[in-house]
């Protein structure tokens, strides 16, 4: 038998799912996560984050459709939670690499670690199904999917 074997930024993601209480996909929508983690909500013609002290506020492109939106909730929510400093007072290699770090973060907290037992990998339409049941762009589905895929190990017998 084949297992993932988390990442540490992946671990560190989901301990904090976890810790926050989302232990399910539902508990991915926007609004609920939103909640949790004491964030407003805005829409707007672009998606961006902004915090100040203990305010924590995103603002998602109304233009872009509910799928797409979803991911890019997540990609602001990993510069909110996980870097510091305005990027428009950083230099742009630093810049460079939080978007980077985000893009990837943002795949971790949309199909997050402890939620994989939710995917049947062996199925033929296991693409569609997940982008269903995580309300995610087929793409991303793929890009997460093909991460996992690339980082199976076999399980070690227990004898």
């Amino acid at each position: 038998e084949m297992m993932h074997i988390p990442t540490p930024e992946e671990s560190r993601v989901s301990k904090l799912l976890e810790e926050y209480g989302i232990f399910h996909p539902w508990q991915l929508q926007i609004e609920y996560v939103c909640n949790v983690f004491d964030i407003d909500l805005e829409m707007g013609l672009s998606s961006t984050g902004f915090c100040y002290m203990d305010y924590k506020m995103i603002t998602l492109n109304k233009r872009k459709n509910e799928k797409q939106r979803q991911f890019e909730f997540f990609h602001e929510l990993a510069h909110l939670l996980f870097h510091s400093g305005d990027q428009d007072k950083l230099p742009e290699n630093i810049v460079h690499v939080q978007e980077w770090q985000a893009s990837r973060l943002a795949l971790y907290f949309s199909i997050p670690y402890h939620m994989l037992h939710y995917i049947k990998m062996s199925n033929p339409d296991v693409i569609q199904e997940t982008s269903n049941l995580f309300n995610l762009p087929e793409d991303v589905v793929c890009k997460r999917l093909t991460q996992i895929k690339n980082n199976l190990v076999s399980k070690p017998i227990v004898v």
